[in-house]
């Protein structure tokens, strides 16, 4: 497809807007310039949108009013700007408008992308916006977002520490300098840069925060801050930028799977024992996945979603992770039963292969930490080899202690002698029996 394909060609004698949203929209059909015939259609396709209540009525006077005015739709194709989502969000945000679209008189002479970003603060601006702001319009999610509540809290002149979700952590003089950042793509690439410019840190640094996929966002900065903070303060005497990457992956997966608190603790060391713990914790990582790797391969594949997904994998255990074994039936010292909590997806993989039901579909449950499953086994022994066999899993909500599931093979109800097992551990680990 030509993009550039009949942008001189006339206007239309008629607004064609209304005709695409009364549900007519063949009417585009004839239309030689090709970014007003694409726009057409995506005004058309956005006719399905059920999350904005008045996008029926809004979609036509916003359209219409750009479409007879302004060289928007006629000038940038859809895939340039999307014109017709950023209509959609800006119906969304209809109770902030400042002024009505049938007010706006461009200047004929401007360009298409002036003339956009006119309209925007047109609608809703009492107060000057940074144009870098204007991304937030072009954030695909839900038509109200956090950057679009951010770019309205400049727009008519109230804090961005106001906004909900905006974090705490940014200090009002990061923000300010932000704000005047003539250069940054987005809020976030805006925020970092002022923040590394604050922590003076070296260009290696730079790239390597500007770059990486957590900092596109601020949902991590009060962790990512003291981060950058740290290493900054090292690079002025050790070249330590390489391991950065390294350490945000394991320290935003831990944060991730394994709470704040333990990310918080974690940055309170010094920064050298941090690199090791988050080499040891990626090398465990992907040895557990079945890869064998040396230091540069796990620096690399650290760098990837691999280790958000292998971190997925394995949840934190209820009971502490060590196995009961009971004291009812040893053999020569030894147990011959015992209860293992399962805290892997294999694991539960596993254990559903053997039992023939579907504990493998639990893991969501486990992850969360609703639930913990837990395999009650006999050890069998032939010499020197021991065979684990599974006899039943139960199911565990963590909230109440509470035994919510047991179930031997192919679901069955276990027999005497497991359910007096099963009422050992029970007992032992003060859990609730099953009602």
């Amino acid at each position: 497809m030509n993009l550039h394909h009949g942008r001189a060609a006339a206007r239309p004698q008629a607004p064609v807007m209304p005709a695409v949203f009364s549900g007519r929209a063949w009417t585009a059909r004839r239309l030689r310039n090709n970014c007003f015939r694409q726009h057409c259609h995506a005004a058309a396709r956005s006719r399905r949108v059920i999350g904005v209540p008045n996008w029926r009525v809004l979609g036509p006077r916003l359209l219409t009013v750009l479409e007879v005015r302004s060289r928007v739709l006629f000038d940038l194709h859809p895939k340039e700007l999307g014109i017709a989502p950023a209509m959609v969000r800006l119906a969304a945000y209809a109770p902030s408008w400042v002024r009505q679209p049938e007010d706006w008189q461009p200047d004929p002479a401007q360009h298409a992308r002036v003339q956009w970003t006119s309209f925007l603060r047109h609608l809703l601006a009492l107060y000057p916006v940074p144009e870098f702001l204007d991304s937030a319009w072009h954030v695909f999610g839900q038509p109200e977002h956090f950057d679009r509540d951010c770019w309205i809290a400049v727009a008519q002149g109230r804090s961005m520490k106001d906004v909900p979700g905006f974090p705490r952590s940014i200090t009002s003089r990061v923000l300010h300098a932000a704000l005047n950042d003539g250069e940054a793509a987005s809020l976030a690439s805006a925020v970092w840069r002022a923040e590394l410019d604050a922590a003076g840190a070296p260009l290696a640094l730079r790239d390597a925060v500007q770059t990486h996929r957590v900092f596109q966002t601020l949902g991590w900065h009060a962790l990512g801050s003291r981060l950058v903070e740290k290493f900054a303060a090292a690079a002025a005497e050790t070249p330590v930028a390489a391991h950065f990457p390294l350490v945000v992956d394991a320290l935003h997966t831990i944060d991730t799977h394994q709470g704040r608190a333990q990310a918080e603790q974690l940055l309170r060391l010094p920064l050298f024992a941090l690199m090791r713990h988050a080499v040891k914790f990626v090398t465990g990582l992907m040895r557990e996945g079945g890869h064998d790797l040396t230091e540069e391969q796990v620096r690399s594949a650290a760098g990837s979603a691999e280790l958000l997904r292998l971190a997925a994998r394995r949840w934190r255990p209820m009971l502490g992770g060590i196995p009961f074994e009971s004291r009812s039936g040893w053999v020569d010292g030894r147990p011959t039963w015992r209860v293992d909590e399962l805290c892997t997806t294999e694991a539960l993989t596993a254990e559903g292969r053997a039992m023939r039901h579907c504990v493998s579909g639990y893991t969501g449950r486990c992850r969360s930490g609703r639930s913990a499953i837990f395999s009650v086994r006999f050890l069998k022994r032939e010499k020197a080899v021991v065979e684990a066999l599974s006899m039943a899993t139960i199911e565990v909500e963590q909230a109440t202690r509470v035994i919510t599931q047991i179930k031997a093979p192919r679901n069955t109800q276990p027999g005497h002698h497991v359910m007096q097992i099963i009422n050992e551990w029970a007992a032992a680990s003060h859990l609730e029996p099953l009602k």
